[in-house]
């Protein structure tokens, strides 16, 4: 079995010489659950077809010059969801984890921990808050950072200087960027998805106010607080309809406000069950060879990656 594509040399982007890099693993691992064939088997025959498709990706990652500061948030099962204790209906439209994946997350996070490569995951806290977390850590030291993610509610972190790199589509995206595509600023998103709701995470919204309506409307009011604490001033915009707009939001203000504890992030720096320092650590490479050999990637595979990692 390959162990995907492993060059030899790197492009040292300006991504990585100037900013810390925080990643959204999860993500990359579903990817590469639906995109790999279930064949790819580990030694005691258990498929590893998300772990290749994940590592496949660290490796293209890594090609840009990893930074010194990197860290990979992984989400875990939520035994303890601070989210489902507000909200039990919360997620409940997602079907559960099958067993199969659930192992090969583990065997993502030991692959990243033996790269040398800060990893976490938490039962009570998603991997959106971890990386929450970690960016108003970054954004306190004036450090620059990256959000590699395909999520959208991650684009609610970014600041003046920061980044949305959806890496697979290729896309990136800045504070200027993420207004256009959403008609509101990262600042103002969780409320937007407040207001709207997410039928992905099923939080309740306001039935008949889409992302486009709810946009405007923190336009005018710039944030949830003045747009509640004044409805009376919605029936006066110049908008179609404005007198059924504010029925709505004076009819829905407690789902609102309890779908807004929904969509913004935990971001406490002194949260104990974080890593805080995000410097890259020398890999362990007895671990890296029991992994290659475990995942049956053929023979030089841990070296491979040991020489990548060493260029950036």
């Amino acid at each position: 079995m390959g162990g995907g594509c492993l060059p030899t040399k790197q492009a040292n982007s300006d991504e990585a010489r100037h900013s810390a890099w925080l990643v959204d693993a999860s993500i990359y691992i579903y990817r590469g659950w639906h995109l790999f064939p279930n064949t790819l088997t580990d030694r005691d025959g258990h498929p590893v077809n998300a772990v290749i498709g994940f590592m496949d990706f660290v490796s293209q990652l890594v090609q840009h010059g990893c930074p010194s500061e990197i860290a990979f948030a992984f989400d875990a099962e939520q035994s303890q969801s601070f989210r489902k204790e507000i909200y039990p209906h919360y997620k409940a439209n997602r079907k559960p984890t099958p067993k199969e994946l659930k192992r090969q997350f583990t065997i993502c996070r030991e692959f990243v921990h033996a790269l040398g490569i800060i990893e976490c995951a938490h039962s009570r806290y998603e991997g959106d808050d971890i990386i929450g977390t970690w960016s108003k850590g970054l954004q306190v030291r004036d450090r620059p950072l990256v959000i590699i993610t395909a999520d959208k509610d991650l684009a609610q972190l970014i600041g003046p200087q920061d980044l949305w790199w959806d890496f697979a589509g290729g896309k990136k995206l800045d504070e200027r960027k993420i207004k256009g595509k959403y008609g509101v600023r990262p600042g103002q998103i969780a409320d937007q998805l407040a207001i709207m709701g997410d039928k992905t995470d099923n939080i309740p919204g306001v039935q008949g106010i889409g992302r486009v309506m709810a946009a405007k409307l923190l336009h005018y009011f710039n944030n949830l607080e003045n747009l509640l604490s004044t409805p009376d001033r919605i029936g006066k915009l110049k908008l179609r309809g404005a007198k059924q707009l504010q029925k709505l939001i004076e009819e829905n203000t407690e789902q609102i406000l309890l779908s807004r504890r929904l969509t913004g992030l935990f971001c406490d720096i002194n949260e104990p069950g974080f890593p805080h320092r995000l410097t890259r650590r020398q890999p362990d490479v007895a671990e890296l060879n029991r992994l290659c050999d475990f995942l049956q990637l053929g023979p030089g595979a841990s070296e491979r990656w040991i020489r990548l990692l060493s260029l950036s």
